[in-house]
């Protein structure tokens, strides 16, 4: 009897051990996803790519080399955070399969399968954002910083 009693002890820490992993995952898959939306909203409420081609044409007129080095400063800002959110949403990914993997309770089952598809779409929007900033780095125009022939 003491050995039944025992064995199902340790069962049961060993599961409030693993719903540990379930919450840490879906904590940090849900921080991950807001993050992302968050910095996909401001690089296309900040970053447009309609200035790229007005200031290529000219048409916007004369730009100061102070703000052109606060763009470029906001646009790393935000590219970076999109870098951020990769191992984020990366380490979600995995602690959930962790979950899942070694054991879930019913309860923590479903905590822990809803931590894999947030933290999914979390390192699907990072990726796509990544891959966005590294084309637009890429593109950048170049505004010099003092006036040419003057």
């Amino acid at each position: 009897m003491a050995d039944t009693e025992t064995a199902d002890d340790a069962r049961d820490t060993r599961a409030v051990g693993y719903d540990r992993l379930a919450i840490a995952s879906i904590t940090l898959s849900v921080v991950g996803l807001v993050l992302a939306v968050a910095t996909w909203a401001a690089w296309l409420l900040l970053i447009r790519p309609t200035p790229l081609r007005i200031y290529r044409t000219g048409l916007a007129g004369p730009v100061s080399p102070y703000m052109d080095i606060v763009g470029r400063t906001v646009t790393y800002v935000i590219g970076s955070l999109w870098f951020a959110v990769l191992p984020v949403s990366v380490l979600s990914v995995v602690l959930a399969w962790l979950e899942l993997r070694l054991g879930p309770r019913p309860e923590s089952e479903a905590v822990a399968r809803a931590a894999v598809v947030a933290g999914a779409v979390a390192l699907l929007l990072a990726l796509a954002g990544a891959i966005v900033f590294s084309i637009r780095m890429g593109q950048a125009p170049v505004i010099p910083l003092q006036n040419e022939g003057a």
